[in-house]
């Protein structure tokens, strides 16, 4: 859910700047996980690998930083590693027209 076209998506649909459970999963269909198509594998094998990179990071780094910095420092690992542009295009190929 943290694909960046699903955020796209979301902040297209918001009706109202400051309340974000205005129905956003009303206009922005996820589709539920359905082990029987081969998009919905795809994207779960992508995010345990984005687990993996992420837990990796914390081991190494969690005393470091505060949360918001780890939260930045563990993204820019996950686009670094091309993850996320994995993550995003198989979001896209799930989503409605919006997203894309």
């Amino acid at each position: 859910l943290n694909a960046p076209s699903l955020n796209r998506a979301f902040v297209q649909s918001r009706t109202s700047g400051r309340h974000f459970t205005n129905g956003p999963w009303r206009t922005v269909p996820v589709p539920r996980f359905d082990r029987s198509v081969d998009l919905h594998r795809r994207l779960a094998s992508l995010c345990k690998r984005a687990e993996k990179v992420t837990d990796e990071w914390v081991q190494e780094n969690s005393r470091e930083f505060r949360q918001v910095a780890a939260s930045k420092r563990i993204r820019e690992r996950l686009d670094d590693t091309g993850i996320i542009g994995e993550i995003d295009e198989a979001a896209r190929q799930l989503l409605p027209d919006q997203a894309r």
